[in-house]
């Protein structure tokens, strides 16, 4: 039976098992291919007179190796799935590793904005202490609504004596502030649209020094006539006459009806009406600024008053300083005044829309 055993290994060696070869398994035996003869048991086996006929066939050999064959093919598949579970637990560790690092970064990197946007305040107020305030640093006081807060500057007043260097170095600052707030988490609220609105109006007046300029040149040229022609300055002023002195509210439906009329189609004057849409950014933008003036101006009183009661000047219900009372009615003239010219000036325009049909040619 034993010799029987070892002929029947000899017939059934391979070169590799399961795709292991002698010289290529992670078990590390050289004698990996040879087939395996426990001649102790076949021995015991015989003594003990089991029939060792049957087992010691050819066939009854090929199912037991397909056996373990189909065993250790298991027990690879398991070891691959687990190889597999343990790389993609380590991906998505390392994923979610990241993702908290980007989540701490940003959390840092918004930190460092805020802090950026306090240290450029704090050069503001230096810069006003000492006599050396920029255009930027004065827009930032009147924002603040603070006690020395200027009733009588308004937004754009700020530009009106500035050259182009300066308008330009303007743009600059306030893009800067807008880009210091928006890293901060500020892109909402009254300030982030004063310096976006302060923005627009900077272009505009950067786009006014600029074609003036190019106008003087023309003139010391002699080529004053040279220019563009055809009445497109003229539907300029008329745009510019037609949009100025209009609220928020009413800028904002004048821009619905331009689109409308725009893509309703039909016979219209597309060049005037696009000239429309393209101007009523800038002047939505100046509306805006007027209306932060307002509220800003209305929170300075409010602070100016509670100074005042905190420091006895003017306790609730006593008597008043004549010449602060006097001042006050003042202003408060000045501001009813202002909005009833506002309000002249938006009939006139709502006056003269009605004159002019929409889609109707450019006079």
């Amino acid at each position: 039976a034993e010799r029987r055993a070892r002929k029947l290994a000899r017939k059934l060696r391979a070169d590799s098992i399961a795709g292991y070869t002698n010289e290529d398994n992670p078990f590390g035996d050289a004698n990996l291919t040879e087939r395996f003869v426990w001649r102790k048991k076949i021995a015991r086996d015989v003594q003990a007179g089991a029939d060792m006929a049957d087992e010691l066939t050819l066939d009854a050999e090929r199912r037991r190796h397909a056996e373990r064959l189909a065993e250790i093919e298991k027990v690879k598949r398991r070891r691959e799935e687990r190889e597999r579970e343990r790389a993609e637990h380590d991906a998505e560790m390392e994923q979610l590793m990241r993702e908290r690092a980007m989540l701490e970064f940003a959390g840092w990197e918004q930190k460092e904005d805020e802090f950026h946007a306090q240290q450029a305040r704090v050069r503001s107020e230096i810069r006003l202490a000492e006599g050396r305030a920029k255009p930027v640093d004065v827009l930032a006081k009147q924002l603040a609504a603070g006690l020395d807060f200027d009733f009588q500057t308004k937004p754009r007043d700020v530009m009106a004596e500035l050259t182009e260097r300066e308008v330009l170095d303007l743009r600059e600052d306030v893009a800067h502030q807008l880009a210091l707030m928006e890293g901060a988490g500020q892109s909402v609220g009254m300030e982030h649209d004063f310096w976006g609105a302060m923005l627009l109006c900077v272009d505009e007046k950067l786009r006014v020094l600029r074609e003036k300029a190019e106008e003087e040149r023309r003139g010391r040229r002699g080529k004053q006539g040279q220019g563009a022609v055809g009445g497109s300055d003229d539907i300029h002023a008329e745009v510019d006459s037609l949009l100025e002195g209009k609220s928020t509210s009413a800028l904002e439906e004048m821009e619905a009806q331009v689109v409308a009329t725009l893509t309703g189609g039909g016979a219209v004057e597309v060049e005037y009406w696009e000239r429309v849409k393209a101007r009523l950014a800038y002047f939505k933008a100046a509306a805006l600024l007027e209306d932060i003036h307002a509220v800003l101006a209305d929170k300075s009183v409010d602070a100016q008053r509670r100074a005042m009661m905190e420091e006895g000047a003017a306790p609730v219900g006593g008597p008043r300083d004549p010449a602060a009372a006097a001042a006050e009615e003042e202003e408060r003239l000045a501001r009813e005044a202002e909005r009833a010219d506002a309000e002249e000036a938006a009939a006139r325009q709502e006056a003269f829309r009605a004159t002019r049909a929409i889609g109707s040619p450019s006079p």
